[in-house]
C-alpha cells in the first residue's frame, strides 16, 4: 500500500499515511515530505494529530524531532506544528489508561517530561508565546507554574504572553491553582498590576476566577466586593454576568438522581 501511495502527492496520500498511524507510514511520510514536498509536511502533521492509532514509537520520534527542530534549521511553522501534534497525541496517550494517566500526572513519563522541559527553555517573548499555545493542546498541571510567571508581570512586552497564560490557567484544574497565583489573577481583574490591563485580559481573568469559586472560598466574596467598589468597565461586567448565566443553565441541565 505504501509503495502505491508514494506515487501520489495529494490529500488522499497525506490522510492515508496519517490514519495508518504506523511507524513505517510515519517514517515514509516524514522522509518523503521533508525531502521532496516540504509544503505537505505541515498538512501531514496536522492529520497525524488526529490519528486513532496512538503509537508510542511515533510519539518518541516527535519528541526527538521537536527537541532538535530549531537547531536543525527547520522552519518555525514546522517546529510549531510538530509541537502541536505531539501535545495532542500525548494528551490522548496519557488518558488511554488509568496507569498511564497516573504516570503522566506524577511526572514518571519521561517523553512528556522531556517535551515539557524543552517547551520551557525560552529566551524571548515569541518563544514563550509559542510554548504556551502548544500547551493549550495539552494543559498539564506541571505547566501551571510556568504560566503563572507571566500573570501580572512587570516586564515590558509580557502582556501578550499573559493572555495565553490566562487561557491555559482556565483549562487547568482550579484546585491545583494556589492562592498566590489567584491573587495575581485578581490583580489582573481589577487592573492593579504594574502594567495596564486590557479588557480582554480582564475577561480572561474573570473566567479563571469563576472556575475557582467552588474550590477557593475567597474568590466569590472578592468578585461581589469588586462589583460595588469598581463598577466601571461595563464590558467586563457584561461578560461576568453572561458567563454566570451560561454556567447556571449548564448546572440546571445536569440531571440529579436520587
Amino acid at each position: 500500500l505504501i509503495i502505491v501511495l508514494l506515487f501520489y502527492s495529494s490529500a488522499v496520500l497525506i490522510d492515508a499515511l496519517a490514519t495508518a498511524g504506523t511507524v513505517q507510514a510515519h517514517n515514509v511520510a516524514r522522509r518523503r515530505f521533508t525531502e521532496t514536498q516540504p509544503g505537505l509536511l505541515k498538512r501531514y502533521l496536522q492529520a497525524l494529530a488526529w490519528t486513532t492509532n496512538i503509537n508510542e514509537a511515533i510519539i518518541k520520534d516527535l519528541q526527538q524531532w521537536y527537541s532538535k527542530c530549531h537547531s536543525a534549521g527547520e522552519s518555525q511553522q514546522i517546529c510549531l506544528q510538530v509541537g502541536y501534534t505531539l501535545a495532542s497525541m500525548l494528551r490522548r496517550y496519557c488518558h488511554s489508561s488509568t496507569s498511564q494517566k497516573n504516570a503522566c500526572i506524577k511526572g514518571k513519563y519521561q517523553i512528556l517530561n522531556k517535551f515539557l522541559g524543552k517547551l520551557m527553555e525560552c529566551d524571548d517573548i515569541q518563544c514563550h508565546k509559542n510554548s504556551l499555545n502548544i500547551l493549550l493542546n495539552f494543559p498539564v498541571e506541571t505547566s501551571l507554574n510556568y504560566a503563572a510567571r507571566f500573570i501580572c508581570s512587570n516586564e515590558n512586552g509580557t502582556n501578550s504572553v499573559q493572555r495565553i497564560a490566562l487561557k491555559l490557567l482556565a483549562e487547568l484544574p482550579t484546585e491545583k491553582i494556589s492562592g498566590k497565583v489567584l491573587k495575581k489573577v485578581m490583580q489582573v481583574f481589577r487592573n492593579s498590576c504594574p502594567l495596564p490591563q486590557t479588557t480582554t485580559d480582564q475577561t480572561l481573568a474573570t473566567e479563571v476566577l469563576l472556575n475557582a469559586v467552588p474550590q477557593h472560598s475567597t474568590v466569590g466574596p472578592f468578585l461581589l466586593r469588586m462589583e460595588s467598589t469598581c463598577p466601571k468597565n461595563n464590558e467586563r461586567w457584561a461578560f461576568f454576568y453572561d458567563n454566570l448565566a451560561v454556567r447556571r443553565r449548564i448546572d440546571e441541565l445536569v440531571p440529579v438522581y436520587i
